[in-house]
């Protein structure tokens, strides 16, 4: 296919010779005699280059300007900026602001064909340059032979080679963007650009600003959409959109979608929350990335793998662990899955205990491991506590936090009502009230029993206002 340039100048005989020097070439060309034809046209499509002049009707600071307007759309387009009567201070100004080269008229028709040539090949090679960041920036591996890791890679592989739309399920840290980056590497497309776009829903408009922009990106490339889940009303009907016509403002788009996602998301679907239809066009190939705790057979050259990227070492770090420590490491539950793992071969590696001559023994891993295992308790028993709370209506959810807060805290002041009121920021009499409304200390027997229930809330010693206010909107939001 021919490279398309955009010709910009008020001059009609420069327009005209312009164009009629790059057809010759074999360059599709448009041509605009305005700053106001030129906004439509770049509006309309995208282009391999362009070639701008600087002084349009309204002096060089339109020519600039639409310099500007041009790279804010594409920043990757070069822009030839040429002037017939221009100062090097304009020169200079246009570089700055991104121009990929300014040639000066009258100028020799071999070194404006050689200026395009380079032009276009300058934008391959940044697109080129900026999808090899994508593909190369792995923080978590998909290294692994087990038999729970090989039916999701074979999986994989088959769907690579068709353009099917994909959605990886997984747990946080799992590998999923790295899947889609190996999908992307053994399919035909894997010469176009990838652009991975994480999706939110606190901004309904930015997220849709993004969205536009990396399905123009990914026209005919793959776009990677992690927590796809959390895609706004707005952002999936434009997406279901382009995927019904394969256009995207105007444009052919047939870009290879592949979503991401660690929640549930078919209860999204299933409360209204996302699209049924939306969910069933990008649900085409399900797949399901297991837990590392399900893969322990690849923890070994998972490790070697993380540590060859973090130390650059060629070294196995698994021949360096003692076969306790290997199997201590099996043996914990990995919670944060891979990615969890990368952090502590990091550990290992910044506090020296890689570079030990002897076998690392389970002992010296201990202290991570056993760390990591306390946090996970705590963090397990405040999941649950507000998983209890968020299946109550807001007052009993209300009742039911007050009553294990102020047990607990009376129970750190040794039964101190004016110094649980003074922290807690109620006045004395008011602690008394609420004291008899919930019916704490009713006895010996039912104090001891909340007092076993909030052992592993403790954590949650903060502000008696603001944790209750917090229920409260969590306790909206999921009712919204």
């Amino acid at each position: 296919m021919s490279k398309h340039v955009l010709i910009v100048d008020d001059e009609d005989d420069i327009r005209f010779l312009l164009q009629g020097l790059l057809e010759d070439e074999k360059y599709q060309t448009s041509v605009a005699a305005s700053a106001k034809v030129a906004r439509e046209k770049i509006a309309e499509q995208r282009y391999d280059a362009v070639i701008l002049d600087v002084w349009l009707q309204n002096g060089s600071d339109e020519g600039l300007q639409l310099l500007s307007e041009m790279l804010e759309k594409d920043p990757f387009v070069p822009v030839i900026m040429i002037s017939g009567h221009s100062t090097i201070e304009t020169a200079v100004s246009a570089i700055k602001k991104g121009a990929y080269d300014f040639l000066e008229k009258p100028f020799k028709s071999e070194r404006l064909l050689t200026m395009v040539k380079r032009a276009i090949e300058y934008k391959k090679l940044n697109a080129e340059n900026k999808n090899l960041r994508a593909t190369s920036q792995d923080d978590v591996s998909f290294t692994g032979e087990s038999s729970a890791l090989a039916q999701v890679k074979e999986t994989a592989l088959r769907s690579a080679e068709t353009n099917s739309r994909i959605m990886i399920f997984g747990a946080d840290g799992s590998g999923k963007k790295t899947l889609a980056r190996y999908i992307h590497k053994h399919s035909h497309l894997k010469d176009n650009p990838l652009k991975i776009l994480t999706c939110q829903d606190y901004d309904a408009d930015a997220m849709l600003a993004d969205l536009n922009k990396a399905l123009l990106a990914t026209a005919q490339g793959t776009l990677v959409l992690n927590h796809v889940e959390k895609l706004p009303d707005t952002s999936q009907e434009r997406l279901l959109h382009v995927l019904q016509s394969k256009k995207i403002e105007g444009q052919p788009c047939d870009a290879r979608v592949i979503s991401l996602t660690s929640q549930a998301i078919e209860r999204h679907v299933n409360e209204g929350l996302f699209k049924s239809d939306l969910f069933y066009r990008l649900n085409v190939v399900p797949l399901t990335i297991p837990d590392l705790k399900e893969r322990s057979d690849d923890i070994e050259n998972i490790i070697d793998e993380i540590y060859e990227t973090v130390s650059g070492e060629t070294d196995k770090l698994s021949s360096k662990l003692s076969s306790s420590a290997i199997v201590k490491i099996k043996n914990y539950e990995w919670p944060g899955n891979v990615r969890q793992l990368k952090n502590f071969i990091e550990w290992m590696y910044l506090t020296g205990l890689t570079q030990t001559e002897d076998k690392i023994s389970a002992e010296a891993v201990s202290d991570y491991i056993d760390s990591q295992r306390n946090e996970d308790s705590e963090k397990a028993g405040q999941m649950h506590f507000l998983q209890q709370v968020m299946e109550l209506p807001l007052r009993e959810a209300r009742e039911l936090f007050e009553t294990l807060y102020l047990k607990s805290q009376i129970t750190r002041f040794d039964g101190n009502v004016s110094k649980t009121s003074e922290f807690v920021g109620m006045e004395r009499s008011a602690l008394h009230r609420k004291i008899k409304s919930l019916n704490i200390h009713k006895s010996s027997e039912d104090e001891q029993e909340g007092l076993d229930n909030i052992e592993e809330f403790s954590a949650l010693e903060q502000n008696y206002e603001d944790l209750v206010a917090d229920i409260a909107q969590n306790t909206g939001k999921k009712r919204g």
